[in-house]
């Protein structure tokens, strides 16, 4: 209790320390060190009483002395007790008059004082009582715990109480509840006065508040029932009608914007008042009233001015309408559905001002664009919070996928991604630092992500992926494994597997070339006849290259070449068998002309189509075709090639000129070029000829697709399969759509065709009788 006089003195503001608080805090109850007599002696109670309760109104006012002597109180209180039974109840009932009677005469002075001073002399009245009742649990200790809880075990009941739950029981009965209407009024017009920006004491608010606690803590059932009926309820209604008024007039007054900015401001400021003022039991009820009133009431406001501060990019307005609404039940749920509509419609009216020269370049660097800018919105207006990021993925998957762009054709996208990662890691590309080129994959990849055909970006990034490799345009084999590696982190290894294994044979093949490099110079009796000759061998199945079956009449200066490698190749690998890709081989040629020699870069065709005029000056289209083997398609490119650049020269004959067109076809002579001239030493023959139209690639390519997505499926069923044995087929079609949803979205149509082409193949089996939908798996 003596900590407890020190903590309220420290609470007392300067201007309350006066002479009479001194005496409170300054008081001490005294135990003389004597040691107390135990003998029973006889007692006149009236007169014990009289001496006694004179200390206790001391006591209970701190007047005279500011030193209490507690230990003769306490023997007379023991004298009592001792003396007489009849004694012990005389001197509680005494007591509790006393604490009635000296609480009826405070009550008067309470009441007499005006509005503007009843709080203050409430609580100085409180401050000297409520000590005082601390001490006589001292005083009355032997009482309390002989008398009182004695009793109240004896009958059971709660009709005796200790000292000092009966002085607050009559402070509670004949002060607190006559008056406690007209003070509570005096406290909200207190806090009504500091939410108008006056100043007032709020350490008297904070005291009468205390006061209702401490009263209540006598129910030992529900200790917060006092406070929480005649003081919580009433704030909390004021609270609601305060704000109620204020904000409609502010809001009708001043626009949405401002009234946001106001409404942060009073939620912070209820918040420090809370916590000044209240039980901490209230805390919640408080903050649940003010967000209902500023915010909840006033949401369809708030939410018709998003769109327009999502137009005009306010993103300090945008982030304070975030924070507000989060603080109410699905608060920012119509938020999300206005925001996820103005992206969708900026991205797609983005896209659609794209300018029609270099599509392929500014679709993908668009994309970029609307990614980064949506992003730093989620992100610096709405703390990148996890439901405006969902909302932000759903937009972009909406406008990478269905644009102006991907109309009439869903390809779009991943096909043109794929073009800017060739580019992107190609040489000769227009950024060659590989941190920049490093930046620019991991923004290729938060595209791709949203991709709902991850399988066609597959389609075509391996086809490109594979000319770069075979051909040696990568920029850097670190930043094509960065790709690759990145690629896996979204979809899996099963997804970059191929890729992975170009990747792997490329490296493979520099391992086997170098061995028969060292293989040639290390046998004697072998020889290349002074061909410089590298080969890179490819996993069939592996890549995006298909054998072409062919007649071709390998030159006899390759063919020993090609005899020795094979032979090389059987020592270190058994049983496996080679196919020669002849249509993507190519050759660095010399050709020493009269007046200047030349290094020429030229396709296996073309080089075969050269050489015959080592041994002829002219032939025909149809001898060299005759000659070579050469199939169609690639006859007409190479030699077209080669004519292009007038290594060649084509002459119409006598019969031709004679002849219709269809027979005159193959009979034009060409010849060797004698005067041929180039500025350039080193220069690469093109393989031209006639270019499949869009539709056409456009239908080959999507037939491709269709083909591995029917795979992709059916190797996900007979996975599914193999592993439950037997399943329902409304249960497998959903598995399998969710297996396959990383890649593509597959259709119900797709999935059961499949389905029914693994019965066929006897991989599955439909079962009979009452299972006739249930498949099962056969091993």
């Amino acid at each position: 209790w003596i900590r407890a006089e020190n903590s309220y003195r420290r609470r007392l503001p300067k201007k309350a320390r006066t002479k009479e608080s001194t005496k409170i805090w300054r008081s001490q109850l005294t135990l003389n060190s004597t040691i107390m007599s135990l003998a029973v002696r006889p007692v006149n109670f009236a007169a014990k009483w009289e001496t006694l309760s004179t200390e206790v109104r001391k006591m209970l006012t701190l007047e005279g002395s500011r030193t209490i002597q507690a230990m003769p109180m306490r023997e007379d209180v023991y004298a009592i007790f001792v003396s007489n039974r009849q004694n012990n109840e005389n001197l509680y009932n005494s007591l509790q008059e006393l604490f009635e009677q000296h609480v009826s005469e405070l009550k008067a002075e309470v009441q007499a004082q005006t509005n503007s001073a009843i709080l203050k002399t409430y609580n100085w009245k409180w401050a000297l009582f409520s000590m005082g009742a601390d001490h006589s649990n001292i005083i009355f200790e032997f009482m309390n715990r002989k008398f009182a809880e004695a009793e109240s075990r004896k009958h059971g009941s709660n009709k005796h109480h200790p000292s000092r739950t009966l002085a607050l029981m009559s402070w509670r009965k004949n002060l607190f509840e006559p008056l406690k209407d007209r003070i509570v009024n005096c406290v909200l017009e207190q806090i009504r006065l500091e939410r108008n920006g006056h100043d007032i004491n709020q350490y008297e608010i904070s005291e009468f508040i205390q006061s209702i606690v401490k009263l209540g803590s006598i129910d030992e059932m529900n200790t917060l029932n006092l406070y929480i009926t005649n003081f919580e309820t009433r704030f909390i209604q004021e609270t609601m009608d305060y704000y109620t008024r204020e904000s409609y007039a502010y809001l009708e007054k001043n626009g949405v914007s401002a009234y946001m900015k106001e409404a942060e401001k009073r939620i912070e400021e209820e918040s420090i008042l809370s916590k000044k003022y209240l039980d901490v039991s209230s805390y919640q009820k408080a903050t649940e009233t003010i967000d209902n009133v500023l915010i909840e009431a006033h949401q369809n406001a708030i939410n018709a001015e998003c769109e327009q501060l999502l137009r005009q990019d306010r993103q300090d307005d945008l982030t304070r309408m975030y924070i507000l609404l989060s603080r109410i039940h699905d608060g920012i749920k119509s938020m999300l559905q206005t925001l996820e509509n103005h992206l969708v419609q900026t991205g797609l009216n983005m896209i659609k001002d794209i300018p029609e020269e270099s599509v392929e370049q500014n679709y993908i660097e668009t994309l970029f664009v609307i990614h980064d800018k949506f992003s730093s919105l989620v992100q610096n207006a709405f703390k990148n919070d996890s439901s405006f990021i969902a909302t932000l993925q759903k937009a972009c998957r909406k406008i990478f996928n269905t644009n102006f762009y991907t109309e009439n054709d869903i390809a779009k996208t991943p096909d043109f991604l794929a073009k800017y990662c060739d580019k992107l890691l190609k040489k000769g590309s227009k950024i060659n630092d590989e941190d920049e080129v490093e930046e620019y994959i991991v923004k290729v990849i938060s595209i791709f992500k949203f991709l709902d055909s991850k399988d066609v970006f597959q389609f075509f990034y391996s086809k490109m992926l594979a000319n770069r490799l075979v051909n040696g345009l990568s920029l850097s084999n670190d930043l094509e494994s960065s790709m690759i590696a990145h690629l896996k982190q979204v979809c899996g290894f099963e997804y970059i597997n191929k890729l992975q294994k170009m990747f792997t044979d490329i490296g493979l093949s520099v391992s086997l070339s170098d061995k028969f490099k060292s293989y040639i110079s290390e046998t004697p009796s072998v020889s290349l006849q002074g061909v410089d000759f590298n080969i890179m061998v490819l996993t069939s199945g592996s890549w995006p290259i298909h054998f072409q079956s062919t007649d071709f009449v390998v030159p006899r200066e390759l063919e020993r070449c090609i005899q020795v490698f094979q032979d090389f190749y059987r020592t270190q690998h058994q049983g496996r068998k080679l196919s020669w890709i002849h249509h993507l081989s190519k050759c660095d040629v010399k050709i020493l002309y009269p007046k200047k020699r030349y290094e020429i870069t030229m396709s296996d065709y073309q080089l075969t189509i050269l050489l015959l005029f080592s041994n002829a000056d002219s032939l025909t289209i149809e001898e060299i075709q005759n000659q070579t083997n050469i199939k169609d398609s690639d006859f007409t490119r190479s030699l077209d090639g080669l004519i292009a650049i007038k290594l060649l020269t084509k002459t119409a004959t006598e019969e031709t000129k004679s002849s219709d067109g269809e027979n005159s076809k193959g009979k034009e002579k060409i010849q060797l070029n004698y005067d041929f001239i180039s500025k350039r030493m080193k220069f690469r023959v093109p393989v031209s000829g006639q270019v499949q139209n869009e539709k056409q690639q456009q239908h080959e390519n999507y037939k491709h697709i269709e083909e591995d997505r029917k795979l992709l499926i059916q190797a996900a069923i007979v996975r599914i399969m193999k592993s439950r044995k037997t399943l329902h087929h409304n249960t497998l079609i959903k598995e399998v759509i969710e297996q396959i949803r990383a890649q593509f979205s597959p259709s119900i149509t797709l999935v059961k065709k499949c389905i029914e082409q693994l019965i066929e193949k006897e991989y599955l089996k439909r079962m009979e009788g009452e299972d006739s939908n249930c498949y099962s798996y056969i091993a």
